[in-house]
């Protein structure tokens, strides 16, 4: 496992195994990450952040959604995290330069 830097509320890892597959795990404690455990904050947005990924699913429908949206493989409410498909081949939107 890797952690993956840069976010601020949640902890964030690559996991990979032995034959380079990988996955995505993300986990929402209850404060917020960058500040330390002095600054609480509801661990719960991570049972909204499922669900919300489950309702645009369904608005989409399976064939968009399969193609536009990572696949969720695992979800522990119990340690508010989760597993998801990682795609590391695709570029964030904030990391490309803005046209003017």
């Amino acid at each position: 496992a890797e952690e993956i830097g840069g976010g601020n509320l949640n902890y964030a890892f690559c996991v990979k195994d032995a034959e380079g597959h990988s996955v995505f795990v993300k986990q929402a404690p209850d404060f917020i990450k960058v500040l330390g455990p002095e600054a609480k904050l509801e661990k719960e947005r991570m049972k909204l952040e499922v669900q919300v990924y489950g309702e645009w699913a369904k608005l989409l429908g399976e064939d968009v959604a399969a193609k536009y949206l990572p696949t969720i493989y695992k979800v522990d409410l119990d340690s508010m995290a989760f597993m998801m498909e990682f795609l590391g081949s695709f570029v964030l939107l904030s990391s490309c330069k803005s046209v003017t």
